[in-house]
């Protein structure tokens, strides 16, 4: 065997090895392509996440609000029919 077919062997093992380096590398293409396009999905569906939970924020807000009056005005109620409790008991202590 020459050197030079030596060498024309060497180039086309290299050649070779290029094509199927090239075959790897556009089947990591349309991998890594079809994998952006998945995220770049759950990115919409993390914004629409986002925006569903900034809203039940908002009610939950107004929720909380809502309580925290009722249980205020539930107080009060509460110390007005102790201090009218008291108060009846006086009058009816009196009547006797």
């Amino acid at each position: 065997m020459s050197d030079t077919d030596l060498t024309v062997l060497i180039l086309r093992e290299i050649r070779e090895d290029v094509r199927s380096n090239k075959t790897r590398l556009e089947s990591m293409d349309r991998r890594l392509e079809s994998m952006d396009r998945r995220l770049g999905s759950m990115d919409g569906d993390l914004k629409s996440m986002n925006t569903r939970l900034a809203s039940m924020d908002t009610r939950l807000e107004v929720v909380e609000h809502t309580l925290l009056d009722a249980a205020g005005q539930i107080q009060l109620l509460v110390r007005y029919f102790a201090n009218l409790s008291g108060r009846v008991t006086k009058l009816e202590g009196h009547k006797a």
